[in-house]
């Protein structure tokens, strides 16, 4: 069921790369996983990118116009309504 021989697309999963990683610094006394280590950081900057777009798209980049928020505006607002 399982294969001892790894498959060439397995290696750049996402799971793959942290735990050989996490592996390597519990179990040796040398730190000899440089590419896995960069796949993983590699997906990180991925996921990062996707969810900091994903975001914007969701709220959208809008310019705030922060004059509407004064308070006077809206006093003034509020007479103009009632004296017409």
């Amino acid at each position: 069921m399982l294969h001892p021989a790894l498959l060439l697309f397995s290696k750049f999963l996402p799971g793959f790369a942290r735990s050989r990683v996490l592996l390597d610094g519990a179990l040796t006394q040398s730190f000899d996983e440089t590419v896995p280590l960069l796949v993983a950081l590699g997906w990180f900057a991925v996921l990062t990118v996707a969810v900091t777009v994903t975001y914007r798209h969701m709220v959208g980049s809008r310019d705030w116009d922060t004059s509407a928020l004064r308070p006077t505006d809206i006093a003034m607002d509020s007479t103009t309504k009632d004296s017409h």
